[in-house]
């Protein structure tokens, strides 16, 4: 018997309806799902078999075929397991069809058969009363996102076993009301810009012009400097239609998905604005199948890197952005990072910590300019002392483990740090020289390559001012 319901998905922060065909015969069992589905959705066999057995329902042992339709947009995550569920049960009748009419399904089936949180009920549901959806049907812990939208009835629910009672009219249930004012202060609450951003004072108006103006950026700079940070505060004052992806989860085939529904919101009069972190990782071919949307207008394009784009980044997609660069922060800009971390983080405000002032200064100084790497050795240092605590000196160098520095082999940190030993040389200064090259060993870099430089700094910088030089590195290179 074939049954066929509404679900839906998002795509970035849109969503579009999915029509979740269920066909259940009486062939050699087994259980099938298409329509591009991606691994977490493929799982929900295991989790809808288990979810209707230890609900005290019955599973038919028959060949079950679902389809998710449209079959040519990727369907990703774990929301399609209570759609697939009830889809099978309807099709076996122990739902009655007639009841699914101009209803949506979303919900992630624990093994016991309740319903768990999903992202993305607040754009489904506005997608589904678009579409003319009398009510939608989701976990508890996401109803009240939902419930903001109004013209729908929102039903949150506990676990499978209610839901098939409340479909099939043995329960009753009432629609969620929220209380908007209180979600929408919260909202406001967290409500950040430019202003918030610490650090990157030479960059921020250069940003907020070339934003306004729906030129194409890209942000070149070390790891932690906010690249990503600034990218959302751009996507959120420009009002378009944001999408974000990087190089572990997307190819060509996910970009085209993107400028196709760039092109569709071009159409309706929406711009459209493409994050793509880490983008010197992407191949010609990646960068080439942007080249078209960006010339044309169809995408805006914000492109993060910590690599030259001047070798990273193709001609053609290079010219036609706007390179702006991020310096590392400052030690005041990693302070009041941490200052800001410790009073209003979710997780540490209640913790209630103090910080002895040598201990954030270690802190500081060893993230190198990198936000990030201060506030995870800050998360590890209060996870070390616990609530009502004080994060001494010695808890921070037990938390750090060992410093790290910023330092490739091949990259800009490796010419720019045995540039900064050579000239530290050049200028007389041992103790900084010293420091670079204790840096380098640190980093791991070959002792070779710095006793061949030195070499050449014996014979071009130092010369006849001291003909021995010369001699003395080259035996140190010998030896």
């Amino acid at each position: 018997m074939l049954s066929k319901i509404f679900s839906s998905a998002t795509y970035g922060i849109d969503a579009y309806l999915v029509e979740v065909e269920t066909n259940v015969e009486s062939q050699i069992p087994g259980f099938t799902i298409v329509g591009l589905p991606d691994n977490a959705v493929k799982e929900s066999r295991e989790r809808v078999t288990a979810a209707i057995k230890n609900s005290g329902l019955k599973f038919p042992t028959k060949k079950i075929t679902v389809n998710l339709a449209p079959a040519d947009i990727k369907k990703e995550g774990s929301a399609f397991d209570l759609p697939i569920a009830i889809g099978l049960l309807s099709a076996t009748e122990i739902i009655i069809e007639n009841n699914l009419n101009n209803t949506v399904f979303l919900g992630e089936l624990s093994l016991d058969g309740r319903l768990r949180h999903v992202k993305g009920a607040l754009p489904i549901t506005v997608e589904a009363k678009k579409k003319g959806v009398r009510r939608i049907i989701l976990p508890v812990d996401s109803s009240k996102e939902a419930s903001i939208v109004e013209g729908i009835d929102v039903y949150g629910i506990e676990n499978l076993s209610d839901v098939v009672k409340f479909i099939n009219g043995e329960e009753t249930a009432q629609p969620v009301i929220s209380d908007k004012q209180e979600i929408f202060s919260q909202i406001n609450k967290y409500h950040f810009d430019f202003s918030d951003v610490k650090g990157q004072e030479n960059v921020k108006r250069a940003l907020e012009v070339a934003a306004a103006g729906a030129h194409n950026i890209l942000m070149i700079g070390p790891p932690g400097s906010g690249k990503t940070t600034l990218a959302k505060i751009i996507a959120r004052s420009a009002n378009t239609k944001y999408y974000q992806i990087s190089d572990v989860d997307s190819g060509v085939k996910e970009l085209r998905e993107i400028i196709k529904l760039g092109e569709a919101n071009k159409y309706n009069g929406v711009s459209t604005l493409l994050f793509i972190d880490e983008i010197h990782r992407f191949n010609k071919a990646q960068q080439d199948a942007l080249l078209g949307s960006v010339e044309q207008g169809v995408l805006t394009l914000i492109g993060a890197t910590t690599e030259n784009p001047s070798f990273e980044v193709i001609s053609p997609l290079l010219s036609r952005t706007k390179v702006v660069k991020l310096e590392p922060l400052t030690e005041s800009d990693i302070k009041s990072i941490l200052s800001n971390a410790i009073k209003n983080d979710e997780y540490l405000k209640p913790l209630n910590l103090r910080i002895e002032s040598d201990a954030e200064e270690t802190l500081i100084t060893s993230s190198g300019g990198d936000a990030r790497r201060s506030l995870n050795t800050l998360e590890i240092s209060s996870r070390l002392v616990g609530q009502n605590s004080i994060i001494t000196h010695d808890i921070v160098k037990q938390a750090l483990l060992s410093n790290h520095f910023v330092y490739d082999k091949k990259g800009d940190a490796h010419y720019d740090t045995i540039s900064a030993f050579i000239k530290s040389i050049r200028g007389s200064d041992p103790d900084a020289a010293v420091y670079w090259l204790a840096r380098m060993l640190e980093s791991g870099e070959d002792p070779k390559f710095i006793a061949r430089r030195m070499i050449v700094l014996a014979s071009e910088d130092i010369g006849n001012a001291d003909p021995f030089a010369l001699v003395l590195a080259d035996s140190a290179f010998a030896a």
